[in-house]
């Protein structure tokens, strides 16, 4: 009887822990995704007060960040502990694409606050040059540098002076992103005349652009194939990428090579004589 509850018992099953690291590496991505919803839902910028709803957001992007640590942890911890090579085998690879997951969440979240941080630095900045030059302060704008997370991810969560959208969410001019650039006059003139709840709000339209971008970056990192075509531009999401290329490296040739030359596996001395 004993020997069948343990047969039943999930526990008990060699694949288990590999099947909890990616039901928990899922578990962040959705939180990831879930509180960027909740987030840009009730977030008004250039209006006071905060809805409800921001804190439910808030409170499930730093679940997203507390799952994504401890599966972290648990991942890498696991993949050198003794067990069958099979079922080692499978929790190196199951923590591998479960972090490839789990970053590309992770890095979603980071587009989204960085195209936010973008868009109202801008905004500040271009109508306080507007200001400027009305006043004879100064000839012409200064022309500022994107404050974004992610440098080469075309399309943006958050619309700005220089990234302004239609009704539909689309990019003006019937131009594709990266192709046309925002002259400074209107630049200037979006930050002058519009009041920022109309110049800076969430461009649903961009979300499978920006995540399918994401998940590029998570896969190139993870790979150790370079930074490629998109840059982390700031120490945070530098910081993500470095500990992301650690976790390959550890995984990948440290612990899938003891695990294929049989580390753990009992040697055997033949001595002459």
């Amino acid at each position: 009887m004993s020997s069948v509850r343990k047969r039943l018992n999930p526990v008990a099953l060699p694949f288990w822990p590999s099947a909890k690291l990616l039901l928990g590496a899922a578990l962040s991505f959705c939180l990831s995704l879930g509180s960027v919803e909740l987030i840009a839902a009730t977030i008004v910028p250039g209006e006071p007060g905060i809805k409800s709803w921001w804190f439910v957001g808030v409170i499930a992007w730093l679940l997203s960040l507390v799952i994504a640590f401890t599966v972290g942890v648990l991942a890498i911890r696991a993949a050198f502990q003794r067990r069958k090579k099979t079922a080692l085998l499978a929790h190196i690879v199951a923590a591998y694409f479960g972090l490839i997951f789990m970053f590309s969440g992770l890095y979603y979240n980071m587009s989204f606050a960085g195209d936010f941080d973008d868009a109202i630095i801008k905004y500040n900045h271009y109508r306080a040059q507007g200001q400027k030059i009305d006043a004879g302060l100064q000839s012409k704008a200064l022309v500022l540098e994107d404050a974004r997370y992610f440098r080469g991810i075309k399309q943006r969560l958050w619309s700005g002076v220089d990234w302004p959208v239609d009704e539909n969410g689309l990019f003006p001019h019937l131009y594709s992103p990266g192709d046309f650039v925002v002259p400074v006059e209107d630049v200037l003139k979006n930050a002058k005349v519009e009041p920022m709840s109309a110049v800076v709000k969430f461009v649903p339209t961009a979300r499978i652009s920006v995540l399918v971008d994401c998940w590029h970056v998570s896969v190139v990192t993870m790979t150790t194939l370079g930074s490629g075509d998109i840059l982390p531009s700031v120490w945070y999401s530098k910081l993500a990428s470095d500990i992301q290329v650690l976790a390959g490296v550890v995984l990948l040739v440290i612990a899938l090579g003891m695990a294929i030359g049989n580390w753990w596996e009992p040697k055997t001395v033949i001595r002459d004589g």
